[in-house]
């Protein structure tokens, strides 16, 4: 079978099916398209945070750490790195507190 043949066939399956096979090229045009939002969205959002730290100040570490937790010795190896003048460890954490029988999240 050669490539003429191919396409002849496809051509046919197409014709044969032209409902099927426009809302088989419209999804995949919108998949193609959400994943290209998507990635272009995140890419914003992650130049908006970096920029937002850079205006802080350069020269200055914040660490994030999600077990809550970030050691004296990591912080103090951290500020040793040439170039760097502060390192800030974040210590956030999240509880229910129930004051006067409201509870406040």
């Amino acid at each position: 079978m050669n490539a003429i043949d191919i396409l002849w066939l496809a051509y046919k399956g197409l014709m044969a099916r032209r409902t099927l096979a426009i809302i088989s090229i419209i999804a995949i045009m919108i998949g193609i398209t959400s994943v290209s939002f998507i990635e272009a969205f995140s890419q914003g959002v992650e130049h908006s945070v970096i920029s937002m730290l850079f205006q802080l100040n350069p020269t200055n570490i914040y660490v994030f750490n999600e077990i809550g937790y970030v050691s004296p010795t990591d912080v103090s190896f951290m500020s040793s790195l040439p170039g760097i003048y502060a390192v800030y460890p974040v210590i956030e954490a999240h509880d229910i507190v129930q004051m006067g029988g409201l509870l406040m999240f």
